[in-house]
């Protein structure tokens, strides 16, 4: 499969939805995934997940039915709001250097903090496979939660994935997200 990063145009450090729309059907041909990394699309959550949807909306209404992947985004907090926003492919190196716990990243030191069966005796150098196969664990549930999200369009499926106050949190974020885009 061919994933086609989009980069900005030289002398910007953000893509511009303007630059890549009058290029989304010959998109079609070029790319089975199309691709931009996380930092080049917005300088906040809602920038981003705004860019998302307008890239989403483009290549829908162009019938270009290919998915779009954030790079540098794999975390459980924007994987699920960029989701939401249109994404539907992540990468990152956060499941590596952070610790996974009730829709959070946190530092692999304080990770044993959170866990019962490990706390603050744990050494760091052990942590590192627990807390990477914990961190695995916790993608897969995420991939499942996704889809239920898919399946109902009901936010309390996110209570088993990070608890209630983290599905309020993302609901929240998510109307924040949609009553921007009316806007605009």
């Amino acid at each position: 499969m061919n994933d086609l990063l989009i980069k900005p145009i030289e002398g910007k450090q953000l893509l511009d939805i303007q630059d890549i729309q009058p290029h989304v059907y010959a998109l079609k041909e070029k790319a089975d995934i199309i691709g931009f990394t996380e930092k080049e699309i917005g300088y906040s959550i809602l920038d981003r997940m705004i860019f998302i949807s307008k890239v989403r909306k483009a290549l829908d209404h162009a019938e270009v039915d290919i998915p779009i992947h954030i790079f540098g985004s794999l975390d459980p907090i924007s994987t699920i709001l960029y989701f939401l926003a249109g994404a539907e492919l992540f990468d990152g190196l956060t499941w590596l250097k952070y610790g996974y716990h009730e829709g959070i990243a946190v530092y692999k030191q304080n990770y044993s903090l959170l866990n019962e069966s490990l706390g603050i005796h744990t050494k760091n150098r052990s942590l590192d496979s627990t807390i990477i196969n914990s961190n695995i664990n916790y993608l897969e549930k995420m991939k499942h939660t996704l889809t239920d999200y898919v399946a109902t369009g009901d936010f309390s499926v996110f209570d088993n994935f990070g608890g209630e106050k983290f599905s309020k949190m993302i609901e929240k974020s998510y109307q924040q997200f949609v009553n921007k885009i009316k806007i605009q």
